[in-house]
């Protein structure tokens, strides 16, 4: 650092000054030397939940620049203005980035023009409320057809079962329509409650829906106790299934021949054996549809079982038309096919977590093809190596360590009521969140860098030993921990335990590097030194023939940079300049002179080093010549009306005389009123003045030798008043 102390206005260009209570002042410039901007590092990424605040993620403050004197941390200043971590549209796993300038103090320059825009990723995690919703969006499907089901049975409308299906469907529509108020648990609880509405309007539909079975007539009429046994069934019922239509399940139905039917005195009765075709119970229901008028059955025997072929159903048909009689079906029940399988939702987990703990969806919807039915709920059977592969492969260095997706399979467990689901093949996506250590090794290579680099500068200026050794070790330990290398030993936490460790003994190091900087600094600013610049313009000198003296009088407003001044005089002829160095004043003095000598002066600017081992000088001003010699006798010879006339005594060596004058005592403005006279002169006149004003005149002597004229000392003023 170089300090020069500069003098005020009115102080007459002294450097320091004393206010009227005694105090002394200097005014000090303090220069700092520049250093140059390389680079700027990039930011590593951060990480963050959905919706979390910009505030809570932590941007860093400053930014690691890179310059020729060493790394400098630059304050940064994020522009985090519209950044929203919840922007609603974009709710799967992405990315946000952030941008931001740093800050570059003046003390760094910046010739390369290296952009000082920087920015920095942050990894957003997916809305957690994506999952549950894709669920509620099936359950409220399912939801509408069981409505439109209950609307169309052959039943009494439970209209309160209904109801209570509608609100639950939507209250969860506007629950999950609305994204500034819903949450997982509130999803969750609200699907829960319109799946068990639905489940109980659909119970209702089951248990009061009617069998309807068609009944044909028959060719032949029958007499009272006649036993029939040529009635004629159709060769099938439906050409593609050999099934029929009912309002509460499918079934298959197989046509027998009676094995007794009458015809009764008061009704028509058809007693037909009910044979079950594949051994398990059933139920016939409470109804039968003959001609689109529905009979209750008076006698309700609805389980048939295997080997009992004594089993009835009867129906008085109150309303049959004369000579029709009718005809059963016995029926078995029949499960609803498989169609199709719902995409299964993703899981999401974070990095290393066991396989037996990742959250894996439980059950997947699934459609049939029965109309009553249509959908159903699978439970799923994951088959989890890929993850396994994955997890088991956590710790190595080929690891693939950030944010991944992994696929894995699965199949439907059994469906009651459902044939074909059972073994089908499900797929889905884990999605996995990348490894927090990653960014823990991004900052240790860093720190390797930096403490590289710190090191390095630390030998080369042979300071820091102590501290070296210490830095070395801790990053050695570093190294070994957080390292791709060390992944099966590693934590997060014992990473952070090791790179803190650096970071302590890294800012050691920089600090003993600082101080050796900063005093080598000192010691080159003590002996830098700037040539001034500007010339010093000579102005006027004054003799002392006495003392043998010439005080010089300069202008040095031209001059910046001096700390000094330099005056040079010799005489005429000589080569050699006696030279005199004065403070930062305008004015210097030329010492031991000889009357009637010839001197040539000059002045110069100079500069000092702070510790004044170091000497720089500026341009020469421009050269007076002074003849040292006082004319004498100088007296009012006359004064008469508007003039007067001077005389002085003759000097042989003189080639010419000067005689000024002014009206102010003290000499200032005489050389506007300059009147050179011959040697041979020995007075002066002269006229056109005002009366009554008194006149300061000085005389002053010429000598020209070659074509350099020298200019005599002025004399002392001589008071005339004119009359």
């Amino acid at each position: 650092v170089q300090i020069e102390i500069h003098g005020s206005e009115n102080t007459d260009g002294n450097r320091a000054w004393i206010d009227s209570e005694g105090n002394l002042h200097l005014i000090r410039t303090i220069t700092a030397d520049k250093i140059n901007l390389d680079s700027i590092d990039e930011c590593a990424p951060l990480s963050a939940e959905f919706d979390d605040s910009i505030d809570s993620v932590g941007l860093p403050k400053t930014v690691t620049a890179n310059t020729d004197a060493g790394e400098r941390k630059l304050q940064v200043n994020w522009n985090t203005e519209g950044i929203d971590l919840g922007d609603t549209t974009k709710r799967e796993a992405h990315d946000v980035v952030v941008s931001g300038t740093a800050v570059k103090p003046e003390t760094i320059l910046n010739p390369n023009e290296v952009p000082l825009d920087v920015k920095i990723t942050i990894h957003v995690a997916a809305d957690p409320r994506l999952v549950p919703e894709e669920k509620a969006g099936k359950v409220i499907d399912e939801a509408k057809k069981t409505m439109e089901a209950a609307q169309s049975a052959d039943i009494e409308k439970p209209e309160d079962l209904i109801a209570a299906v509608n609100t639950a469907k939507e209250d969860l529509e506007r629950y999950i329509g609305d994204l500034t108020e819903s949450e997982v648990d509130g999803i969750e609880n609200r699907t829960k409650k319109l799946q068990e509405a639905i489940d109980a309007l659909n119970n209702y539909i089951n248990n009061n829906a009617p069998i309807e079975l068609t009944l044909f007539p028959v060719k032949k009429k029958l007499s009272d106790g006649e036993l029939i046994y040529d009635v004629d069934f159709p060769a099938e019922i439906n050409t593609t299934d050999n099934s029929v239509k009912n309002e509460d399940r499918r079934q298959e139905a197989e046509w027998l021949t009676s094995d007794k039917m009458v015809k009764s005195a008061e009704n028509y009765i058809a007693e037909v054996t009910m044979r079950p075709a594949d051994g398990t119970k059933f139920n016939v229901g409470r109804h039968i549809n003959f001609n689109g008028v529905t009979i209750p059955i008076t006698e309700d025997k609805p389980q048939i079982e295997e080997g009992k072929e004594s089993d009835y159903a009867y129906a008085y048909l109150t309303d049959g038309p004369e000579g029709a009689i009718c005809v059963g079906r016995t029926f078995r029940s029949m499960d609803a096919n498989f169609k199709d399988v719902d995409e299964p939702a993703k899981a999401s987990t974070a990095y290393g977590t066991e396989p037996d703990k990742v959250e894996m969806p439980k059950t997947v919807g699934i459609d049939t093809d029965d109309p009553q039915k249509a959908r159903a709920e699978a439970e799923i059977e994951w088959d989890l190596a890929p993850y396994e592969e994955d997890y088991n492969n956590r710790n190595n260095a080929d690891a693939n360590r950030g944010a991944h997706e992994v696929e894995v399979t699965g199949k439907l467990k059994a469906v009651d009521g459902v044939d074909g689901a059972e073994g089908q093949p499900v797929s889905t996506k884990i999605k996995v969140a990348a490894d927090p250590r990653l960014a823990e090794e991004a900052l240790a290579e860093i720190l390797d860098k930096q403490a590289a680099d710190a090191i390095k500068e630390a030998k080369k200026l042979g300071v820091g030993k102590d501290q070296i050794e210490k830095l070395q070790q801790s990053v050695e330990e570093m190294d070994a921990e957080v390292s791709p290398e060390n992944l099966a030993n590693s934590t997060f936490e014992s990473d952070k335990e090791k790179i803190d460790a650096v970071k302590i003994d890294l800012k050691a190091l920089q600090k003993v590097i600082k101080a050796k900087k900063d005093a080598d600094n000192k010691k080159k600013a003590d002996n830098k030194v700037t040539k001034p610049t500007g010339k010093v313009t000579i102005l006027n000198t004054i003799a002392n023939s006495a003392k043998k003296t010439n005080d010089v009088i300069w202008d040095k407003s031209k001059v910046k940079g001096a700390t000094n001044y330099e005056i040079n005089w010799r005489s005429r002829g000589a080569s050699k300049w006696t030279s005199r160095t004065v403070g930062n004043t305008v004015r210097g003095q030329t010492t031991g002179l000889s009357i009637g000598g010839l001197y040539d002066i000059r002045v110069r600017p100079v500069a000092y080093s702070a510790n004044k081992k170091n000497k720089a000088s500026g341009a020469w001003s421009n050269t007076v010549y002074r003849y040292f010699h006082t004319t004498g006798k100088i007296r009012l010879a006359s004064n008469a009306k508007g003039s007067f006339t001077m005389s002085w005594a003759k000097n042989s060596a003189a080639t010419g005389y000067q005689v000024m004058f002014t009206t102010n005592k003290n000499g200032s403005g005489a050389a506007n009123n300059i009147n050179t006279v011959g040697a041979s002169a020995t007075s002066f006149t002269k006229k056109g003045l005002k009366s009554g004003t008194t006149y300061y005149v000085q005389v002053r002597e010429l000598k020209k030798v070659g074509s350099t004229t020298y200019i005599g000392n002025i004399s002392c003023p001589v008071a005339v008043k004119v009359k």
